[in-house]
């Protein structure tokens, strides 16, 4: 596992294929807090975990000397658990976990900046309120005193073609900027998180402002 030179790749594929600023989330699951603190050494310092269990473990480790975000399913029972410690959750799929992210964040005394998860080809093993239903979720989330809405995220089929993946990042894409144009008074909708090791080049060109390589930093 070479870190240093897995980021110096994947930054250099960042700056051929993307059309702005981009945050790299390296994903972190299943990875020591040794194997982060080398990623930290080299310019790494945004991470994502997909169960609260290692982002809580790897928070009580490093703490806020990294930037933590939580990119996998959650359940609302386990909110409180991460709510002081996430920068950002990338995967709000229902109102009723909006609720208690909104309820958890007002009781610390904050507001939690949140993407909604989409699931744009309705891929049946995977979380996401579908296309159809993105414009009263943002409506919804953008009620709840708790959250900041920032966004959208998607996941694509890991069998997806390249002109299949082209399109669902291309759609994606044009419903987050319809959201920015139609709440332009929102400087919080800022934030397009598509694309993972297998596919971020594609994402990228389509317009993602986050990626999340996991395998792609750490192998």
């Amino acid at each position: 596992m070479n870190i240093e030179a897995n980021l110096r790749e994947i930054n250099d594929k960042i700056k051929a294929n993307a059309t702005g600023p981009v945050t790299l989330v390296a994903v972190s699951k299943m990875v020591t807090c040794d194997e982060v603190r080398v990623a930290m050494e080299h310019g790494q310092t945004v991470f994502g975990e997909n169960r609260v269990q290692e982002l809580q473990k790897k928070y009580s480790d490093i703490g806020d000397s990294a930037t933590w975000h939580l990119i996998g399913h959650l359940q609302t029972n386990k909110v409180k658990y991460i709510i002081d410690k996430a920068s950002l959750i990338h995967s709000v799929d229902s109102t009723r976990l909006a609720d208690e992210i909104s309820k958890c964040a007002v009781a610390a005394g904050k507001q939690m900046p949140c993407l909604l998860q989409v699931n744009v080809s309705k891929e049946e093993s995977k979380s996401g309120v579908y296309m159809e239903e993105v414009d009263r979720m943002v409506e919804y989330m953008m009620g709840l005193a708790g959250i900041r809405l920032q966004g959208l995220m998607t996941m694509a089929p890991a069998a997806a073609t390249d002109s299949e993946l082209h399109k669902i990042f291309s759609q994606l894409n044009k419903k987050y900027l319809d959201i920015k144009q139609e709440y332009n008074h929102n400087k919080d909708i800022c934030m397009l998180s598509m694309g993972m090791t297998h596919d971020f080049e594609i994402a990228l060109q389509e317009g993602a402002n986050i990626i999340r390589v996991g395998t792609g930093v750490f192998h």
